[in-house]
């Protein structure tokens, strides 16, 4: 249920302990997003063509 709240808008992008090595599903970050989280992963670097929330 908590992620069908956070699904409408704002919306909340959460991508945890899913081993991510990098950045993926870009057309994801839209302006709409409200707060990310990728806690537990292995990303190095975040692309500049994503602007953080």
């Amino acid at each position: 249920m908590a992620l069908r709240i956070t699904s409408e808008s704002p919306r909340f992008l959460v991508r945890v302990r899913i081993r991510l090595k990098s950045i993926q599903g870009e057309e994801h970050w839209k302006d709409d997003v409200a707060k990310v989280s990728l806690i537990d992963n292995d990303i190095a670097d975040i692309p500049q063509s994503i602007e953080p929330p």
